[in-house]
């Protein structure tokens, strides 16, 4: 089974079959991401085998203000907010654990499920739901066997998972200094990377990267395995990593993934690098910064080819 198809998708795709649900919602669930979030929208979060979702009361480029949304609506304690169906877009009844509120990175997002009627950013827009008949908390727990208690606990785990999630601390920036302590002279650099001279001065210089075809060629004169030699390339500019983080490059980097028989983490990580090495490739390192929007299109084009 497919490590994402976890029980929350299950009990969504299950509870959206059998209810009077619009199409376009049913078909978000696999529909290209083309927006980003925004206060109000319920969007599913993945990262490793954690799987939620998640309600955005706040968005801001790279971080998330959310709190986690759960369809078991029987089983959660006070401090979640009880939502008629009517607000929600889907259709179904759905508690929102406010007590849980978390900033996130962006890289955790998938998709966005749907859009709500709850106007997260007016103040106290929870207590007028309230008053209204619209919504209400959920049970006081009294124990830590109880099963609403029992959820809390699993629902904050994945929560601490997603505040922790990085793909980017693979890379150590040490592999000049590699290159430099093995003596191997620059143009014998240059023939084993396949580049021109100030090309290889750069890699050298920790100006640029080395792609997987590359560490597999400079591995023999090293003595060093090519994933040694990768996980010391210097780390990708912040700009690409930032568009990297965003929604809509997940499902190339989840396909990539599983072409290569990896995990997202290292799909990520060979997709920044890929596009960086790519494109510096182009540049030879000296030009203003490429699009890198742009780039990533055409690294997962070229990654991807052949792939559904």
């Amino acid at each position: 089974m497919d490590r994402h198809n976890s029980p929350t998708q299950q009990r969504l795709l299950a509870a959206l079959a059998a209810s009077a649900v619009p199409d376009a919602i049913r078909d978000a669930m696999h529909a290209p991401v083309t927006a980003a979030p925004a206060a109000g929208d319920i969007w599913r979060a993945v990262w490793d085998a954690n799987v939620l979702l998640l309600l955005v009361l706040d968005y801001r480029p790279g971080t998330v203000k959310a709190a986690p949304v759960v369809l078991d609506v029987d089983d959660v304690d006070e401090e979640a907010l009880i939502v008629d169906a009517a607000l929600s877009g889907l259709k179904l009844a759905f508690a929102v654990w406010l007590g849980l509120e978390r900033t996130l990175p962006e890289r955790v997002l998938e998709r966005k499920i749907t859009a709500t009627a709850l106007h997260v950013d007016t103040p106290g827009w929870d207590s007028t739901l309230i008053a209204e008949g619209r919504a209400r908390r959920g049970r006081t727990v009294t124990s830590v066997l109880e099963a609403a208690a029992e959820n809390r606990a699993v629902v904050e785990d994945k929560l601490e998972a997603f505040e922790h999630a990085r793909w980017i601390e693979a890379s150590s920036g040490g592999l000049g200094k590699m290159i430099k302590d093995s003596g191997i002279p620059v143009k014998q650099v240059a023939a084993l990377l396949q580049v021109d001279l100030p090309r290889a001065l750069a890699v050298i210089r920790g100006q640029v990267p080395v792609i997987a075809e590359q560490a597999e060629s400079l591995a023999p004169a090293l003595g060093l395995d090519s994933q040694r030699i990768l996980a010391a390339n210097p780390a990708p500019p912040a700009e690409l990593a930032a568009y990297l983080d965003q929604p809509q490059w997940r499902a190339q980097v989840r396909r990539l993934a599983q072409q290569n028989d990896q995990s997202e983490t290292r799909a990520w990580y060979d997709a920044a690098f890929g596009t960086w090495g790519l494109a510096a490739r182009q540049t030879g390192g000296t030009s203003q910064p490429p699009a890198w929007e742009e780039r990533l299109k055409r690294f997962f084009a070229m990654s991807l080819r052949g792939t559904a």
